[in-house]
């Protein structure tokens, strides 16, 4: 059984206080299964993407992404600040695709940062 996760970016709205996802889409993505700090993300292709999505709905903006996890990874917080280029505050969604529970089983994070004197 292959434990590859599955990368994707959402759009929508986020107004400040609350973020509406509407849509998604994957990207393509790898990562070493026995060094996680070693992954690729398609830069190019989430900058092509997102043109194309903004033609057809002009209201829904890149608002963050997504993996199937089921939990946090080590490179998730380098892969969330590739994401910071195209937006400030990019959420991140945990899809828990082994239906276990019950409910929409989705957990979301914002990375907070830290200044230390």
């Amino acid at each position: 059984m292959s434990h590859k996760r599955v990368i994707g970016v959402l759009l929508g709205q986020d107004n400040g206080k609350t973020i509406n996802v509407a849509n998604s889409f994957g990207i393509p993505f790898e990562e070493d299964e026995k060094d996680p700090k070693t992954w690729f993300l398609d830069h190019n292709y989430i900058e092509s993407m997102s043109e194309m999505f903004k033609k057809v709905n002009a209201r829904e903006k890149m608002v963050g992404w997504y993996h199937t996890g089921p939990q946090l990874r080590a490179s998730d917080q380098e892969i969330n600040d590739v994401f910071k280029r195209y937006i400030p505050r990019p959420i991140m969604v945990i899809v828990d695709t082994r239906q276990s529970t019950v409910g929409i089983p989705t957990e979301a994070y914002f990375a907070v940062e830290e200044i230390k004197d």
